[in-house]
Parts: C-alpha cells; structure tokens; sequence
C-alpha cells in the first residue's frame, strides 16, 4: 500500500511539474509574441505615409484687397499664427505651403507675403501648377517632439490698381510630408 501511495505522489508530482512547464512555455511564448507584434506594428508605421505633424491656425488670415506699401501692410495687418506641431519623438520633415485655388479671379503676381517678418513678392516663391490649385513653397523644415510657428501677412502691392479689389481669393495652409516632392 505504501509502495502505492508513494507512485501516485510521484505522478502527481510529475503531473504538476508538467502543467508549470507547460503554463511557463505557453506564458513565455504570448510575452514574445506581444513583443514581436509590436516590432511589426512599428515598423509598419516606419513605411506609412500619415505624419505626426498637425498644423493649428489662429487668427485666420486677413488678407488685404486694399493696396498697399510694405510698411503699411506689416504695421497694420494682424498676422495669421500658423503653428506645426511634432508631438512624438520621431523626427519629421515637412513642407509648409500656400494653396491658392485656380477659381480664384485675383492675380497672385500683384499679392506680397510676409513670412515672420520678411517679406517676398508671393510669384517670386517656388511653385508648383497642378491642374486645380497653384502651390507656393513658404519653408521647409524638420521638428522632433517641437513646434514651430510662423507669422503670416498677405497683401495687395502698390502695383494693384482697383480693378482687383473686386476680384476673389480662394487660398489654404497646409503641411506635406516631407517625403512628397512638391
């Protein structure tokens, strides 16, 4: 009897022993695979095309139908604020632009910017035509967990006659990745 008891321990040892491996092995291999799931998620965010960054506007932009001298545009515009935003700590290359719409009926040639403080006759900007929009490079840049602003002022140059002030202006900010060619 006692030989008996002595075997059923044993197995029932051995039983244990089994089902602690068994739990530390499947145990060990959901922790790997976690891991590993991650590692994939990660690197797919790696090749995806969305971006960390996010463009916020305050003030919208009043742009001036009135022409107007530099001197006087700078001094009496209130600037649009457009801030770009890295909230994570990947670093990330952007483009801001300036989207003006082909259905707009002012000519762009007669409009100057200022770009926190500097000013440019808006057709001298690199550009890109596309079949419904004309894009206007403003900067280029990277951020890393910052942000960036920039203070923005559109108007009419002196060159402007006052046919033009009767005409319209369809117009948006926007970022592009950096990685997309303009």
């Amino acid at each position: 009897m006692k030989i008996v008891k002595d075997i059923n321990k044993m197995v029932l040892r051995k039983v244990i022993e089994i089902i602690f491996v068994i739990v530390f092995i499947v145990g060990t291999s959901q922790i790997w695979r976690s891991e590993k799931t991650q590692e994939m998620l990660d690197s797919i965010a790696l090749f995806s095309n969305t971006s960390n960054l996010s463009l916020q506007v305050k003030n919208q932009i009043n742009y001036s139908m009135y022409p107007m001298t530099d001197e006087k545009a700078m001094e009496k515009l209130v600037p649009c604020i457009l801030t770009v935003k890295n909230e994570t700590y990947s670093q990330e290359e952007y483009t801001l632009v300036l989207k003006i719409n082909k259905s707009s009926t002012l000519d762009y040639n007669y409009l100057h910017i200022s770009i926190n403080d500097t000013i440019y006759a808006l057709n001298a900007l690199t550009k890109e035509v596309t079949d419904n929009e004309i894009i206007f490079i403003l900067d280029k840049d990277s951020l890393m967990a910052d942000q960036k602003e920039y203070n923005i002022r559109l108007w009419l140059n002196t060159l402007a006659g006052n046919d033009l002030q009767a005409k319209t202006l369809s117009l948006q900010f926007d970022i592009l990745n950096g990685a997309t060619n303009v």
